[in-house]
């Protein structure tokens, strides 16, 4: 073998094992953010759940006036026991945050409250931007939410009511965020118009109506 030979073959083997070295690199990011998405979404449902067994508060109740009161978030579903398998999904996500907006508006134009975890910065699920939240109900909810129009909350056969009294209420439509700064992806630098907090961040955003018939 001549030494343009050795060459050519030692340069092939190199491109060789740079395209294996990506592709490893490459399964194991997929791999990491499908990791961080199960854990997610582990948490929404733990919250879905537990808000559905929890609301009504007795099998009496006719409506959902504690549920609207409750500040609870996804984020206190994160796996968080002392056994091992906890303590590796807990620190899955990092610096995960939660935003909850509940309707009270029958037609479906703004949200009636919203709770958020303790370091929520962004006015909405998109994360675009930081700021009070806001209660404007989004395209999407209002197709995924609202049934892409009004919605009788109240039982009272109409659908015009802006504001249902809390104790009026027999269903709440919500949508449910949960973001977290991902590992699974290395950016450096910080974008502009967006601060380090926001930056490289994953999201879940799932739409639920909870009621007094469950």
């Amino acid at each position: 073998m001549t030494l343009i030979e050795v060459t050519i073959a030692l340069a092939l083997f190199a491109v060789g094992a740079l395209l294996l070295l990506t592709a490893l690199s490459s399964a194991q990011q997929s791999n990491a953010m499908s990791r961080e998405r199960i854990a997610a979404t582990n948490a929404i449902r733990g919250y879905i759940e537990d808000m559905r067994q929890k609301f009504p508060t007795t099998s009496t109740s006719a409506d959902m006036s504690g549920f609207m009161a409750d500040t609870t978030t996804p984020v206190a579903y994160i796996a968080s026991g002392s056994s091992t398998g906890d303590a590796v999904e807990k620190a899955i996500l990092l610096d995960p945050q939660a935003l909850v907006l509940k309707g009270n508006d029958e037609t479906g134009v703004t949200w009636g409250t919203s709770t958020a975890s303790s370091g929520w910065l962004w006015t909405d699920a998109t994360l675009a931007s930081t700021g009070a939240v806001s209660l404007s109900v989004s395209a999407a909810a209002k197709v995924s939410a609202f049934n892409s129009g009004a919605i009788d909350l109240d039982a009272d056969g109409t659908t015009a009511t802006t504001a249902v009294a809390n104790n009026k209420l027999v269903r709440v439509p919500c949508e449910i965020t949960l973001c977290w700064r991902t590992a699974a992806v290395r950016q450096s630098g910080t974008p502009t118009g967006l601060n380090a907090t926001q930056y490289a961040r994953q999201r879940i955003t799932v739409y639920a109506v909870f009621s007094v018939n469950h």
